[in-house]
């Protein structure tokens, strides 16, 4: 399975591909990632990143155009290997895979706008 989701925000449009299939499974939808994603983001990321995304001192901002000059042009799979070999410092053993990548998904809604359909 692969999604594909163009963001577009603050005037940039870049294109993100994700595969999916070998971690979530099949009939997982961006949604439904996304979430688990937010409920994950609540309970772990939510104190440095704030609920808006927009990050404080203690965290960098996860949705804007900051974060997009960053992240824009590179791999989703990037962006779950940062956040899963970095976040939360000092790590966490209770967050599985499939956890951070819902939490990929929920970040790429955030700076979407939206989940696009199943494919």
């Amino acid at each position: 399975m692969r999604w594909t989701k163009i963001l577009q925000r603050y005037d940039l449009a870049v294109v993100m591909t994700m595969s999916v299939h070998a971690w979530a499974g099949p009939d997982i939808s961006l949604e439904a990632q996304a979430d688990a994603g937010k409920r994950q983001y609540d309970r772990v990321c939510v104190d440095c990143h704030r609920p808006s995304l927009r990050g404080s001192a203690h965290g960098p901002e996860l949705a804007g155009k900051e974060f997009l000059g960053i992240w824009g042009s590179r791999s989703t799979g990037d962006l779950f290997l940062r956040i899963k070999n970095t976040m939360p410092p000092g790590g966490n053993a209770d967050l599985a895979d499939a956890d951070y990548l819902n939490l990929v998904a929920y970040i790429l809604q955030a700076n979407a706008g939206g989940a696009g359909p199943a494919a």
